[in-house]
């Protein structure tokens, strides 16, 4: 039975699928539902979604609201000022929201120093450099034997021995070692992105389904596609710059599934469409 406090959004551009999914949630007993036809009025949920998302997994808030961005700043049956508007909501929220996090780990990390000896225990900063360089132990070579904390730190204490766990004097000497890597060995950086490239278009591909099937039967959405795209795009980093594993590309894995979903959809609309009737279903498709 869900919590009483459970709350469901439901967003479609149909008045028909708002009613159904209302009286099935219901049924099941929801009973805090709540129906959006407008695209602009999601930025008070995506906001609210992404901030949290972006302290808890750095940078997936922030890919939430590109790929938001990017559909509602191009879709046309909207009034321009109904697109900036939801744009620079959900930005400004986002922000509120981020800002709220930091001040609350500002506040625990007070406390915390007035407790521990170690501060360098409290640096609330994800590294860079440690996860790219041992990144590259992907494909296997001699300069980064494999993808392991230790190869990272073995390489850090073959320089300095006073450098703290992922500290800045750490994190450095890690940088430095990847730009040497990149000019002395720029064979194995090619063979370590060739080798995540294939990986990770085959998660988009298996993930996607017969949705990039779909893509050919029906046409271009642009506001939709271009939307998943660079989402998609942006999440393949995480795999190319460190490593293509499942836990790492769970952003990718959730947008081409969330794709290959909704171009079969689109496609089946096209399908029902008469090709008679060509404008009518275009822009049937683009208002969805």
């Amino acid at each position: 039975m869900p919590s009483p406090k459970s709350m469901v959004a439901i967003v479609d551009d149909d008045q028909r699928n708002l009613r159904v999914l209302e009286r099935m949630l219901a049924s099941a007993g929801y009973r805090r539902i709540t129906g959006i036809t407008d695209p602009a009025a999601l930025a008070g949920i995506v906001a609210p979604v992404a901030g949290p998302g972006d302290f808890v997994r750095r940078g997936s808030g922030t890919i939430l609201l590109i790929f938001f961005t990017i559909a509602l700043a191009l879709n046309k049956n909207l009034r321009p000022k109904a697109r900036l508007l939801g744009v620079a909501g959900a930005a400004i929220s986002l922000a509120i929201i981020w800002a709220a996090s930091m001040h609350l780990v500002a506040e625990r990390n007070t406390f915390l120093r007035a407790h521990t000896s170690n501060a360098s225990h409290l640096r609330f900063r994800h590294p860079f450099w440690h996860p790219l360089y041992v990144g590259f132990g992907y494909a296997k070579n001699d300069q980064v034997p494999a993808y392991l904390d230790e190869v990272g730190v073995a390489r850090v204490c073959s320089e300095t021995l006073s450098a703290d766990y992922l500290s800045q004097d750490y994190e450095r000497v890690l940088r430095n070692a990847t730009e040497q890597l990149v000019r002395d060995h720029p064979g194995v950086v090619f063979r370590n992105l060739f080798d995540k490239i294939l990986v990770v278009v085959l998660f988009i591909l298996i993930c996607g389904n017969i949705g990039w099937i779909a893509v050919f039967r029906r046409p271009a959405v642009w506001p939709i596609d271009l939307a998943f795209y660079a989402a998609i795009t942006v999440n393949s980093l995480y795999g190319l710059l460190v490593i293509p594993y499942a836990n790492y590309l769970f952003g990718l894995i959730s947008y081409s599934a969330l794709f290959g979903a909704t171009s079969v959809m689109l496609a089946a609309e096209r399908a029902k469409t008469p090709s008679h009737n060509w404008p009518s279903q275009l822009s049937s498709l683009r208002q969805t």
